[in-house]
């Protein structure tokens, strides 16, 4: 599926410090991998690369609660990584409150969840380096 390109109209330096922050976390190499890049266990978070395509590297960041003695999803963001570029974008995001996606069925781009779940990345990767650099 082709989606259109159009212009990042939030700060495209989100994706570029997104990219910095992300590569705090985990190794540069590990993304040659194609299975589990990082589990977090202190904060129950899990990183695995899901796919490689042209566009980048999609990978999975999810983070885990216990529910009735039972680790659950709670978070799980996609995200894509262009080494080339370096830039990081979170493309979906699922929670208890749902899931939303920057790209749609129909081929465009949902401009408003692109930057909320982008910006809601950035914070989240900031925090997961302050309690790892602890």
């Amino acid at each position: 599926m082709k989606f259109k390109v159009v212009t990042i109209s939030s700060s495209v330096s989100v994706y570029l410090e997104n990219y910095d922050l992300l590569f705090k976390i985990i190794d540069q190499d590990s993304l040659a991998i194609n299975q589990e890049i990082r589990n977090i266990k202190p904060l129950n978070i899990s990183i695995e690369k899901i796919r490689h395509d042209d566009s980048g590297i999609i990978i999975s960041i999810a983070e885990y609660k216990r529910q009735n003695g039972d680790l659950m999803v709670d978070l799980d963001l996609l995200l894509k990584v262009n080494q080339n570029k370096g830039y990081v974008e979170a493309i979906s995001l699922q929670n208890q409150f749902g899931f939303r996606s920057v790209y749609l069925e129909n081929d465009t781009i949902d401009i408003e969840a692109r930057d909320e779940i982008n910006k809601f990345l950035h914070r989240w990767l900031q925090e997961i380096v302050r309690e790892l650099s602890n």
